[in-house]
């Protein structure tokens, strides 16, 4: 389960209206203006979900209470709201949408020490009210306290029924929230709320937490000696490793990592903890990059790449820092493109995300630098052959059909498709003929590997590093067929089993495509002979015999129609699982080059 997507409505959460928040499965930085609303959204997320069977290595359990972390205000957050704050988060379980509406709720009523008095920004309860509620002693002071409360909406209460998730309780994800509260200066607390402890950890945590500490600010003379930091009436604690100096004395950059590597080393202890129950967590971080040098920042986020994808966690922060966004905006491996992002969010006043983000148009909104037209980035490209143009219009189509905007958002390059016109062995030839055909991808057709294994051809394509095969694949009805022949018999099964097929012809193509239609102008192959002989068709199995250069003519005399039809993205959609397969091959192959 993860989580999708943070949306807003009219009705908003304070000045946040009408936005929506894209979470990535990894790390999500989101930046933006002081004021805008950033913290807000972290609150939200994090109030969300959580673990309660197991404690974190801070000593609570992995959960955190938005009004513990923010402060609600009775009258202006509630009391005086006639459209009362909403906010919506989308969770993806499966391939379904699970979605926790969040609101401000104020019924809850707080009991007031005697000794204490109620402070300016505190509501008393009415004693009419109090006298209401059996549970409460009418002779005690109590105070109204706000609560944000996740519900269910009701199209998810089956979703959510079935995955063991309450109408009114929070998701079911670990979760681990750190404030700015990590860098209040140690000597700014009174002794008295101080602890320093002699941690007695496993040698596996004890590790654990030497090596990523080491990794984002290294140090000499690693000790086994980890340190507990724990602050009386406060958020503020961590594990600290030894770093050769009485370790009340870290820097507040040290001390800020030391409470992310505790909240790492937290969900490595329950993954090692729970085994095969372990199903990942969500770490929430406000200001990530504070008290760090830039390089420090660089070296932090390489090392919650590593460990969001080994622990698979989602990791989000908020960050003003130009560094920590050129670094998750620069993306070297085109099968790490999509698992981080960077969501700007502009205009302090009226807060919207900025569409389509780079680096520049971050920097120039965060400076406020008068507009001037932006230099259109250089993307990186890379050239795909083909053997022919049906290969070329097939890809088209499978990637059309996984709603792939734009290639460089998959692979992290631009595409260049060339149809080469040459055939299987020819292209293959080239895969490894010069620096220009090694840098690029080769796409073969399905007929180019057979079952055989004494093949040697089918050993080499499979150990090369710049080669795809397009679908069809061994067990599908169509395997081992070009696109050109694929196109005819997915027509004809679909015209020879007109009842099983009524979706194709009444919704799926355009209505002037009758049967009647496919019959009268695509059907026979006749026409298409050249001294060839065609058998006679029956089966598909018989068409998978016609030979191919009868099935070209007729690809390329009806190529309009297919595309007009969009042949190719119906039969990509109904073969879902093999296109996938396909773009995970085509991502996996561009990422090497």
């Amino acid at each position: 389960m993860k989580l999708k997507k943070v949306r807003f409505t009219n009705n908003g959460f304070r000045k946040l209206r009408n936005v929506e928040i894209e979470i990535s499965p990894r790390i999500t930085v989101i930046s933006g203006h002081n004021g805008i609303g950033k913290s807000t959204i972290l609150g939200l997320i994090a109030n969300s979900s959580e673990g309660k069977k197991h404690k974190s290595l801070f000593g609570r359990t992995f959960r955190s209470v938005f009004s513990e972390i923010f402060f609600l205000d009775y009258t202006n957050d509630f009391k005086k709201l006639s459209n009362q704050y909403e906010a919506f988060l989308d969770y993806k379980i499966g391939a379904e949408i699970f979605t926790k509406k969040c609101s401000v709720e104020g019924n809850q009523k707080t009991k007031i020490e005697s000794e204490k008095s109620i402070k300016k920004f505190m509501v008393e309860v009415p004693k009419d009210e109090i006298e209401k509620v059996k549970a409460l002693d009418a002779n005690d002071r109590y105070i109204y306290r706000l609560r944000v409360i996740p519900r269910t909406v009701p199209e998810s209460f089956l979703l959510g029924s079935a995955h063991g998730i309450g109408k009114d309780a929070k998701v079911n994800i670990p979760t681990l929230y750190l404030g700015m509260s990590r860098i209040t200066p140690i000597g700014e607390f009174s002794w008295d709320d101080i602890d320093l402890i002699d941690s007695q950890l496993d040698q596996e945590d004890i590790d654990f937490i030497n090596n990523i500490f080491d990794s984002i600010l290294p140090y000499r003379n690693k000790k086994n000696n980890i340190f507990t930091h724990d602050f009386s009436n406060s958020n503020k604690g961590s594990k600290v490793p030894d770093l050769g100096h009485p370790s009340l004395s870290i820097s507040l950059g040290q001390d800020s990592i030391s409470a992310i590597v505790t909240a790492l080393a937290s969900f490595n202890q329950l993954k090692n903890k729970i085994g095969n129950e372990y199903t990942g967590g969500m770490l929430v971080i406000d200001e990530i990059e504070a008290g760090l040098h830039p390089h420090a920042q660089k070296r932090l986020i390489e090392q919650l790449k590593i460990l969001g994808s080994k622990l698979n966690l989602q990791i989000i922060v908020t960050s003003h820092s130009l560094t920590i966004i050129k670094t998750i905006l620069s993306h070297q491996d085109a099968l790490e493109y999509k698992k981080d992002s960077v969501v700007y969010l502009m205009d302090t006043n009226i807060p919207r995300a900025m569409q389509n983000a780079t680096y520049l148009k971050i920097k120039n909104d965060m400076l406020l630098v008068p507009y001037t037209p932006e230099v259109q980035e250089k993307l990186p490209q890379c050239n795909v052959y083909f053997e022919d143009l049906e290969a070329h219009d097939f890809m088209l189509s499978i990637i059309s059909s996984q709603d792939i905007i734009d290639t460089y958002s998959q692979f992290g390059k631009e595409l260049n498709l060339i149809p080469a016109k040459l055939g299987c062995d020819n292209l293959f030839a080239l895969s490894n003929s010069s620096q220009h055909f090694r840098e690029s991808v080769l796409i073969l057709d399905s007929d180019s590997i057979d079952n055989n294994p004494s093949n040697k051809k089918n050993k080499l394509i499979s150990n090369s590093h710049n080669i795809c095969i397009l679908p069809p694949y061994e067990g599908n009805t169509y395997s081992g067929v070009g696109p050109d022949k694929l196109a005819y018999m997915y027509l004809f099964n679909k015209y020879e089993n007109q009842g099983d097929n009524l979706e194709f012809w009444n919704n799926q193509t355009p209505e002037w495509f009758t049967t009647d239609y496919y019959h009268t102008h695509m059907m026979d192959l006749k026409i298409f002979l050249q001294g060839e002989t065609l058998p006679v068709i029956s089966t598909l199995l018989d068409i998978k015999g016609v030979n191919r250069k009868i099935l070209k003519r007729w690809y390329m005399s009806h190529r309009d129609i297919i595309d007009k039809i969009q042949l190719f993205k119906i039969y990509s959609k109904e073969f879902n699982e093999e296109s996938k397969l396909f773009i995970e091959s085509l991502s996996s192959v561009c990422g090497q080059l």
